[in-house]
């Protein structure tokens, strides 16, 4: 799916859950970490 795709106001929160995703692969402990703040600011926004 592109950003380009989506309504506009879903687009901030595709990228943060795309950006978590990211850090969710990397799989460190610190990655986790900021995967886990990410996926809760796309929820909240």
């Amino acid at each position: 799916m592109s950003k380009n795709d989506l309504v506009p106001w879903a687009r901030g929160p595709f990228e943060l859950i795309r950006h978590a995703d990211g850090h969710l692969k990397d799989a460190g402990d610190t990655d986790r970490r900021i995967a886990l703040i990410g996926f809760d600011n796309a929820i909240e926004v």
